[in-house]
């Protein structure tokens, strides 16, 4: 009698059968979807890692001591700065006055003096300042701990610039996976 209720039953063990596989497709389409979650999780955290060290690596490079002149130099790169932004000064000498294409030039090679010096100062500082209280050792042992405190921030970014690289291209081969299952699905939205 039960086979005589399958047999009769044809159409009804069809759609039993689909709506299981097409259960079992969601599921895997679900857990690529979950996936493809994961992945730009764990690249928002690179990417605040990232920046975490870089704010990191600029406290190290800058927490050298400064001289007075190096002091001075500094703030006037940043007056200097502030200058360019309040006359929108450009690069690109795309401004409409011959006075403001004149100031731009002018600024850029005042920049260009500055950092100069700033990297003389710098240079001058770390070579031959002798007698800023400091004994030679505790000197060596700071430059030698902030050197390797720049490599190791450098090292950590570039890790991380490596995982985002990874994460990306994880997240464009599981578009591709969920496209290639919504087709055979038929699920396509075109």
């Amino acid at each position: 009698m039960a086979l005589y209720k399958l047999t009769d039953d044809t159409d009804y063990l069809l759609e039993s059968i689909d709506f299981i596989l097409e259960n079992t497709d969601d599921a895997l389409l679900d857990s690529q979807y979950r996936l493809k979650d994961s992945y730009e999780r764990n690249l928002l955290d690179a990417e605040k890692a990232i920046k975490k060290y870089e704010v990191e690596l600029k406290n190290t490079i800058n927490s050298k001591p400064r001289s007075w002149l190096e002091r001075k130099l500094v703030g006037f790169k940043t007056k200097l700065r502030k200058f360019e932004i309040k006359y929108k000064l450009t690069k690109s000498n795309q401004s409409k006055g011959i006075i403001k294409r004149i100031l731009s030039i002018l600024t850029r090679i005042i920049k260009f003096i500055t950092d100069k010096l700033l990297k003389f100062t710098r240079y001058v500082t770390d070579k031959f300042d002798k007698h800023n209280g400091y004994p030679k050792e505790l000197k060596e042992f700071d430059r030698e701990t902030r050197a390797l405190n720049i490599r190791l921030n450098r090292k950590r970014v570039k890790m991380y610039k490596n995982d985002i690289d990874r994460y990306k291209k994880a997240i464009a081969d599981n578009d591709k996976a969920i496209e290639l299952r919504k087709k055979e699905l038929g699920l396509d939205n075109a």
